[in-house]
C-alpha cells in the first residue's frame, strides 16, 4: 500500500470518527426538547423545535430541525451532508451540534440564535444602518467561505434568504439552513435563470443575496402585497394592492435614481451618502440578469466593508467640532498616522489650547 493511500485512509477514518461524535440518541433529543413540545417553526422542510442541552459546563440553548423526508428526499447523502457541516469552520456559518437518523427520519441540531433570523428584523425600527451593514458583512463573509469550498457540489448555499441568516446575542450574523436547501430556491429570491433551467449556482446565491441587501435598505420583504397607509402614505408608493417583487423594484429604482424614495424611513437620516452609493451599487450588481455580470461573494464582502468604513468615518466626523479641518490646519499636531476621524476625536477630547497665537492640541 502506498504512502498516499495510507494517508487518505487515515484522513477518512479521522473524518468518520469526528462526524460520529455528533451522533445523538433520539432519547437525548426528546429530553432536550421536552418531547418535541416547543415548536418554533413549521414549514415545507419540516418542523423546528427549541430545546436545551445539559452539559458539564452548563446549559446550551439549541434548535432541533426534524426534516420532512417528502420534501428532503435523502437517501445515502444525509451523512455526507452532516460531514460537510462538520468540516465547516467559520464564525459566520452556523456549526452543527448533533444529528440523528433512522430509516427515513432525519434530525439535525444547531445552536439557538437568540435574536432570531434577519426576517424578524428587516422592519425593526431600532436596527440602525450601521448594525444592518455589519449583519450584511457577516452574512457575506459566511457565503464567501461556503463558495470557497473545493467540492463544487457543496460550495453554494442554494436558498439564500432573510430567514437563513440568523443573529446571535452579539448581533453577529451566521448562515444557516445549508443542509436543507437541496437545490430548491425560494420565490422572490431565486435567480431568474433558475425558472428556465432549474439549475442553481454560486451566482444564484449572489443574486439572492442582492435581494437580501435591498431588504435591509428598504425595510421590505422580498415579496409583499403593498397596502399604503392612507394616513401616512410613503412617497413613491403607487402600486397599492399589487404584489411587489423587491428585486424588480430595486432594479427600477436604481436605474431611475429613485432609491432615496424607498429607503426605510427609520434609517434614512442615518446613512452617509458615500456609504449608500457603495452599498446600493454592489447590491444592484448582484441583481444582474446574466450570471457572468454579477460579482463574486469575495467582491461583495470588499464593497460592503468599504460602505461600512465610509459610514464609520462619517459618524466619527459628526462628533468632531464643525471647524475641525481649520483647527487641524492651524495646529502644530502632525496627523500622518492619525487621519481617521476616531483618532481625531480622541485628540480633540484631550483638549485644545492656544500657544503663541497658534492652536495646539493638549496631550494628556
Amino acid at each position: 500500500m502506498s504512502l498516499v493511500v495510507e494517508e487518505l485512509e487515515k484522513a477518512l477514518k479521522s473524518q468518520v470518527k469526528g462526524v460520529e461524535t455528533l451522533r445523538m440518541s433520539l432519547e437525548a433529543i426528546r429530553f432536550a426538547t421536552h418531547n418535541f413540545s416547543d415548536i418554533i417553526e413549521k414549514g415545507g422542510y419540516g418542523k423546528v423545535y427549541k430545546g436545551e442541552l445539559s452539559r458539564s459546563n452548563g446549559h446550551k440553548s439549541i434548535v432541533v430541525r426534524s426534516l420532512d423526508h417528502t420534501m428532503c428526499p435523502y437517501e445515502n447523502d444525509f451523512y455526507e451532508d452532516v460531514a460537510i457541516l462538520y468540516n465547516f469552520s467559520h464564525k459566520n456559518v452556523i456549526p452543527i451540534i448533533g444529528f440523528w437518523e433512522e430509516s427515513s427520519e432525519r434530525i439535525v441540531v444547531f445552536e439557538h440564535m437568540v435574536n432570531g433570523s434577519l426576517k424578524d428584523h428587516v422592519k425593526n425600527t431600532s436596527l440602525t444602518w450601521k448594525k444592518r451593514l455589519k449583519i450584511c458583512i457577516d452574512a457575506a463573509r459566511g457565503l464567501a467561505y461556503i463558495h470557497s469550498g473545493s467540492n463544487s457540489q457543496y460550495s453554494m448555499h442554494g436558498d439564500v434568504k432573510n430567514s437563513s441568516i440568523l443573529i446571535n446575542h452579539d448581533w453577529e450574523a451566521v448562515i444557516s439552513d445549508f443542509i436543507i436547501s437541496k437545490g430548491v430556491s425560494t420565490l422572490g429570491y431565486y435567480d431568474p435563470l433558475y425558472a428556465s433551467t432549474g439549475i442553481l449556482t454560486q451566482e444564484s446565491d449572489v443574486y439572492s443575496f442582492g435581494v437580501v441587501l435591498f431588504e435591509i435598505l428598504f425595510g421590505r420583504l422580498a415579496v409583499e402585497t403593498l397596502i399604503t397607509d392612507q394616513q401616512h402614505p410613503r412617497h413613491g408608493d403607487h402600486e397599492d394592492g399589487r404584489v411587489i417583487f423587491l428585486s424588480q423594484l430595486a432594479v427600477e429604482c436604481f436605474k431611475s435614481k429613485r432609491l432615496e424614495e424607498f429607503i426605510f424611513h427609520d434609517i434614512k437620516e442615518q446613512i452617509d451618502a458615500n456609504s449608500l452609493v457603495i452599498f446600493s451599487t454592489i447590491a444592484y450588481q448582484c441583481l444582474q440578469e446574466q450570471p457572468k455580470d454579477r460579482p463574486t461573494m469575495v467582491e461583495v464582502v470588499k464593497e460592503l466593508e468599504k460602505a461600512f468604513e465610509c459610514q464609520d468615518e462619517w459618524e466619527w466626523e459628526k462628533r468632531l467640532p464643525k471647524d475641525y479641518k481649520k483647527i487641524i490646519y492651524m495646529s502644530k499636531v502632525q496627523l500622518s498616522n492619525t487621519s481617521r476621524k476616531k483618532d481625531l476625536y480622541s485628540l480633540f477630547s484631550s483638549g485644545i489650547l492656544l500657544h503663541n497665537e497658534k492652536l495646539v492640541i493638549q496631550s494628556l
